[in-house]
């Protein structure tokens, strides 16, 4: 009976994905800040607010660390504390802002920028995790926003891109099937019947039920139609994966 109980546990612990898992802490900070010169060109006091809410793991390699700074901050580095330092300092317009404890409610010329990042999915060999980014400038209509995925493998410490799951000379078929799906999400899209401008690219995550491509507002819908993602099975993809993309692509 003992034997059976430890030859259970010895599985259970051998199949579990997550036996080596990296740890993902949430990391958050803000600073507003008052634009003189563009405050004067305006006549009216006009405040920019930066921001980020990340969750960052604190037991990864290096090589992790500096692809999810790139992700989210676009930089090079592989410390989060200096990334959203530089992150919090920048501004949006070609001045140097000064730095203010509040913005006043109600003044309607705020710009900001934000930055938030999360852990989708992680197991033995793959970290998917999502950034988005917002920005909003004053005097615009709405804000304008990003999502986006880093797909990360973790045997070659390196990101995934398009050409380590498919073979290109096989991209008008792999197309064909985004293009087939996209048609379940066509009340979201431009032009329903001319799904010519729908390719594959290098946004994309991966997940139990396939790859899923992600297209931007106004990329292949207006705005109020938000980021449109299209997902295609393993099995609509025969004949166009690499071995890799066979292995990890369902």
């Amino acid at each position: 009976m003992k034997r059976t109980i430890f030859l259970s546990f010895l599985m259970l612990i051998i199949a579990s994905p997550l036996v080596n898992a990296y740890t993902f802490e949430k990391y958050e900070g803000e600073r507003a800040y008052y634009l003189p010169i563009f405050s004067q060109d305006l006549g009216q006091d006009t405040y920019e607010r930066n921001g980020y809410s990340v969750e960052f793991p604190t037991n990864a390699p290096v090589s992790l660390k500096k692809a999810i700074i790139k992700h989210l901050f676009d930089y090079n580095g592989t410390s989060l504390e200096y990334a959203t330092k530089e992150f919090l300092q920048c501004s949006a317009f070609d001045e140097t802002p000064r730095l203010v404890s509040s913005i006043p409610e109600g003044n309607r010329y705020v710009s900001y920028n934000w930055v938030s990042g999360s852990l989708i999915a992680q197991s033995s060999n793959l970290i998917v995790y999502k950034s988005f980014l917002e920005n909003y400038s004053a005097g615009a209509a709405h804000p304008m926003y990003v999502e986006a995925y880093l797909n990360y493998y973790i045997p070659t410490k390196k990101e995934l891109k398009l050409a380590d799951l498919f073979i290109m000379s096989k991209k008008s078929a792999i197309n064909r099937a985004i293009r087939k799906n996209a048609r379940k999400v066509s009340d979201a899209l431009y032009n329903p019947n001319d799904l010519s401008g729908i390719t594959c690219h290098d946004d994309f995550y991966l997940s139990p039920k396939g790859i899923t491509f992600i297209y931007q507002p106004y990329e292949i819908g207006p705005f109020a139609a938000g980021v449109i993602e299209i997902t295609v099975s393993k099995a609509q993809l025969t004949g166009c994966l690499t071995a890799l993309g066979k292995k990890l692509i369902k």
